[in-house]
């Protein structure tokens, strides 16, 4: 149950910065920068109309999510809400999306001045992604074909057989004291 105790206030402010926003200004990697200013051409994306192809879960979203979300929202993980749940992620999407405009998911890498590490290449969202995720918000949500989904992935939280193991001398407790990163704290360990 605590995982999903942030779900209605991810919801409402999802809405709330769905319901706000227009196309997003993006940076020459493409992906989405919340803190430039916002435009709106006025012109419909390309692929609406008759024709078009409809966006659904299992063919679309399912593998967006899994390989940039599943990682920690799936049962047990770091992040709120099993994004491997279809029936999950229809309920949250208007607040994933608001989440993403508002450049706090995916989370910022670490700091880099830090070592590199396996998998940081994930946390970017691309633009095509983002505007995939938005599209079957306003196309409805569908879920498509069940047999289209992808395999579900592992998401090994272990490794198989280290060689060495560290321990902290000592607990360490994030103080977010840093006020140019509010609610982040950048620390290299090794």
């Amino acid at each position: 149950m605590p995982q999903f105790a942030l779900a209605p206030s991810l919801w409402i402010s999802g809405i709330l910065l769905t319901a706000c926003h227009s196309t997003n200004a993006r940076n020459q990697a493409g992906v989405v920068d919340a803190t430039a200013p916002q435009e709106d051409s006025g012109e419909l994306p390309p692929d609406t109309g008759p024709g078009a192809h409809a966006v659904t879960y299992y063919g679309d979203v399912q593998p967006i999510l899994q390989q940039y979300c599943v990682r920690c929202h799936q049962p047990n993980g770091l992040g709120p809400g099993d994004f491997t749940d279809p029936v999950t992620v229809d309920l949250l999407a208007p607040a994933l999306l608001g989440a993403i405009d508002a450049g706090r998911m995916p989370p910022p890498v670490a700091d880099p001045d830090c070592q590199p590490y396996s998998g940081s290449e994930h946390l970017r969202l691309p633009t095509e992604a983002r505007d995939v995720l938005s599209s079957w918000i306003d196309g409805g949500q569908g879920l498509g074909d069940p047999a289209d989904a992808a395999a579900p992935v592992v998401v090994e939280t272990e490794l198989p057989d280290p060689d060495h193991t560290i321990q902290m001398p000592e607990p360490y407790a994030p103080t977010f004291a840093d006020p140019e990163n509010p609610g982040n704290e950048y620390r290299c360990f090794v």
